[in-house]
């Protein structure tokens, strides 16, 4: 939460269909806890409001028959930094987060202050992110189109883009873009690889060393063929692999995304 040196008074929200929704207040009780540093605990306090770490500890209310609330302990940052409510200071992802943010790649869920960091990312999304850090304009020509990417679809721009400049394609064999697909690691390698192409950037594989650079990794035989350049070239070029397994058919989730576009390229495309 932003530091405003008023109490703050969090809410929950769910996910419901597209959307997400306030839970009403009555329906659980909050009880607030500030850590002490001085006793290493969390000791219960009337608000939020001075800056640092929170314990919310959530139950249900059991008067409210129209809600079911699961009790749960949520940790929360109160800072001076401007950042998502669900992106604490302290996360591994919170710089990569904040600078896609600054940088313009990426946004809140529906513009809100909640970045869903863990979240997974879809093909229409990913092709969003690489649109922007490319600069690219409105009214892309191109010269195809995708039999499911609808002319007012909020990502169709930015799939024309990425289609024109061969960072994606449609599905062999059929004319789909598929643009609520997932995208997993090895494939999101594969647009970044592409987009270092169309953009004149990156370091370029030397031949033959894209198995020597998988052999480190515990998976590294697992990563497919048709995905072993663009994963080693993304271990290269430093924006992926830092820990001992690539798993490369996992999906890749916003914060990754976040990581892996603005250590590659810090601002957008002039």
């Amino acid at each position: 939460f932003a530091y405003t040196g008023q109490a703050i008074k969090p809410g929950l929200v769910y996910a419901a269909a597209d959307k997400l929704v306030e839970l009403p207040e009555g329906s659980y009780s909050l009880t607030i806890k500030k850590y002490d540093e001085a006793s290493w605990t969390y000791k219960e306090v009337k608000e939020m409001k001075d800056l640092g770490e929170y314990l919310l500890v959530v139950t249900d209310n059991a008067d409210d028959a129209n809600h079911i609330v699961a009790g749960a302990e949520l940790k929360v940052t109160v800072t001076d930094k401007k950042i998502f409510s669900d992106v604490p200071n302290t996360a591994w992802f919170y710089e990569h987060v904040y600078n896609a943010q600054k940088a313009g790649y990426m946004k809140g869920i529906g513009d809100s202050d909640i970045f869903a960091p863990n979240q997974t990312t879809s093909r229409a999304m990913a092709a969003q992110v690489l649109a922007r850090m490319a600069g690219a304009k409105d009214g892309v020509d191109t010269g195809m189109s995708f039999s499911d990417v609808a002319a007012d679809a909020w990502y169709a721009n930015a799939v024309a883009w990425a289609a024109t400049t061969g960072v994606v394609t449609g599905y062999p064999g059929t004319t789909e873009f598929r643009p609520e697909s997932n995208v997993n690691r090895a494939e999101f390698c594969i647009m970044m690889q592409r987009y270092a192409a169309a953009t004149d950037q990156g370091v370029a594989l030397e031949a033959g060393e894209a198995d020597e650079i998988l052999a480190k990794y515990e998976d590294g035989a697992s990563v497919p063929a048709w995905a072993k350049e663009a994963v080693a070239w993304a271990v290269k070029n430093e924006i992926f692999g830092g820990y001992t397994v690539l798993d490369p058919m996992g999906d890749i989730t916003r914060a990754q995304m976040a990581k892996m576009t603005t250590v590659f390229q810090a601002e957008p495309l002039k």
